[in-house]
This record gives C-alpha cells, sequence and structure tokens, in this order.
C-alpha cells in the first residue's frame, strides 16, 4: 500500500511541475506605401516621399535592400527594423524626359519579402520662343 501511495505522490507531484509550452511570437513587417506614383517633374527636379516600415515584432529584424536602376534613390537605407515604425526617404529625380517605373524590394530576415511600386515622369523642357531685342506691349 506504501508502494502505491508513493507512486501516486510522486505522478501527482511530477505532474504540477510541468511548465507550459512556450509560443511561438510571431509578428510581421509592412511597407508602405505599397505603391507611390511620384508624379511629373521637368528633368533636373526632383520630388521625394518617405516609404514607412512598420516591424510589429517585439525585436529588431535585419533588412536587405533592393533598389531600381534610374531616377531613383534612397537616403541611408537601414539595415535593420528597430520595432515600432522606421521612415526612409525615397527620391525620384530624373535626368532625363520618359516616363520611369520600379520596384524597391525589401527582404525582411525570417519574413517573406516586401516591394513598393514607384513611378514617375519626367517632362521634356519646353522650347521658349528666343526674342530678337526689347518688345512692348500696349494696354
Amino acid at each position: 500500500m506504501r508502494r502505491i501511495l508513493a507512486v501516486a505522490t510522486l505522478m501527482v507531484a511530477m505532474s504540477g511541475c510541468r511548465e507550459p509550452k512556450l509560443a511561438v511570437a510571431s509578428g510581421s513587417l509592412e511597407l508602405v506605401p505599397a505603391h507611390f506614383d511620384f508624379g511629373a517633374v521637368y528633368p533636373g527636379q526632383s520630388t521625394s516621399i518617405s516609404l514607412k516600415i512598420r516591424n510589429y515584432n517585439r525585436i529588431a529584424v535585419t533588412l536587405k535592400w533592393s533598389m531600381p536602376t534610374g531616377p531613383f534613390s534612397a537616403s541611408a537605407l537601414p539595415a535593420v527594423a528597430p520595432s515600432g515604425e522606421l521612415e526612409v526617404v525615397i527620391t525620384f529625380a530624373p535626368q532625363g524626359a520618359g516616363t520611369f517605373e520600379g520596384l524597391i524590394s525589401l527582404q525582411p530576415e525570417g519574413f517573406e519579402p516586401l516591394v513598393s511600386h514607384v513611378s514617375g515622369t519626367a517632362f521634356e523642357v519646353p522650347n521658349c520662343p528666343q526674342l530678337d531685342g526689347c518688345a512692348s506691349a500696349q494696354f
């Protein structure tokens, strides 16, 4: 009887000492906006936007960037996204006329790639008529 009581006590003690299983913590990342049209500028001009990286995780995430070629550039692309929100300035500065498109892609370590589509247009600089000498007008 003592043996059964000892085994029962041991089983109760062992079942009460188990630690709960740890849940896997998973968050997400977001790149905002997913698409941005810079509109139209003339060659030699520039316009910028703020691209936001939202890290909904409790830890920082390592980032790898891929920028489009052409008139799109970024200021200091971060290698790590801390928990919370981070802004990156993207600039459209065409040197010639045309319509431009590209993809900014971000590969966060351990997550699916994120992509933002950017586009912009550069108008041809208009030819202004050359005036010979002075001109006058009467109203």
